[in-house]
């Protein structure tokens, strides 16, 4: 049970300038099991326009668990039905005592109608990199799932 979260999920918010139609979001996170990192149990996804009211029914993800205990960081691609928001709300259930995050990107365009969407991508420079999706630069983020 993780005490600075009284054992709920870690929810992650992320707010973009317009609305956007999200084809998918892509999480690096460390599965060194021996050191109680593992990738996460569940994720929930929610899709907004104001951040206030968000879907009602939410994306469910439940990552393959690895046969190993190699320990080697994993990409987790969840697809997103191409939803429209711009705002999307990840609620991510631990799996072990520490969830590492080193990076969290979309890919997603524009949503220019409600029924048509403009597939340009725009480059946006994180720290030196230069990614073709939109990107939200590297950052790591150790949680402790206590116990």
């Amino acid at each position: 049970m993780n005490e600075s979260l009284d054992g709920q999920a870690l929810e992650i918010t992320f707010e973009f300038e317009g609305p956007r139609e999200f084809s998918a979001v892509h999480l690096h996170a460390s599965n060194l099991l021996s050191r109680e990192f593992q990738v996460f149990s569940e994720a929930r996804i929610f899709f907004s326009l104001d951040g206030e009211r968000y879907q009602q029914t939410p994306l469910y993800f439940k990552p393959q668990t690895p046969s190993d205990e190699g320990g080697a960081a994993r990409n987790v691609t969840i697809p997103l039905q191409n939803r429209v928001g711009r705002y999307v709300r990840l609620e991510l259930d631990f799996a072990s005592r520490w969830l590492l995050l080193s990076e969290i990107y979309f890919d997603s365009a524009i949503s220019i109608t409600k029924f048509g969407v403009d597939t340009r991508r725009f480059a946006l420079n994180c720290g030196g990199h230069l990614q073709w999706r939109v990107l939200l630069c590297v950052f790591p983020a150790i949680i402790q799932y206590g116990g």
